[in-house]
């Protein structure tokens, strides 16, 4: 029913993967070393060691190539992977203006307790008056912004 149903379709990487130098690599173990040093030095060895276990997994997940996700927008909600989510499940959407970069994103708002912000790139194809016109008939538009955490993670390259 939703392969009928579907009105929008589109694969997008995880994120963009930047390739880290030798110096950026050597620049992050001395910042994560030194964090847990300190946090020893302050009688703080749990932290020091939530240090150093965030440190190793951002290193592996800097190494990791993204993975090719699948986007489905249709009169039954937005499919994302295997997951449905129903539009009454959705509290908001924003399309926003291109960055720096010449990225427009899809910000869905969703009623879920751990990562409510949804940020999808679309495609250089995608019609976006098209799209806004349909989203509007299910969803709410609302403007929404990324948090300026996901700006820092991208300005950072990790």
């Amino acid at each position: 029913m939703h392969e009928i149903t579907k009105q929008f379709a589109w694969k997008f990487e995880e994120y963009d993967h930047i390739e880290k130098s030798n110096r950026w690599l050597i620049a992050f173990a001395i910042v994560v070393i030194a964090g847990a040093a300190i946090a020893i030095l302050l009688g703080n060895t749990m932290f020091a060691g939530v240090i150093l276990i965030g440190g190793a997994l951002l290193f592996y997940l800097s190494k990791r190539p993204p993975q090719e996700l699948t986007l489905e927008i249709s009169d039954r909600g937005i499919r994302y992977e295997e997951e449905m989510i129903p539009h009454e499940k959705i509290s908001a959407f924003w399309i926003t203006d291109p960055d720096n970069h010449g990225h427009t994103t899809l910000l869905l708002l969703i009623d879920r307790p751990f990562f409510a912000l949804m940020s999808v790139p679309l495609p250089e194809g995608v019609d976006l008056i098209t799209l806004r016109d349909y989203l509007r008939n299910f969803i709410e538009e609302q403007e929404l912004r990324e948090p300026w955490m996901y700006k820092l993670v991208d300005h950072l390259g990790i």
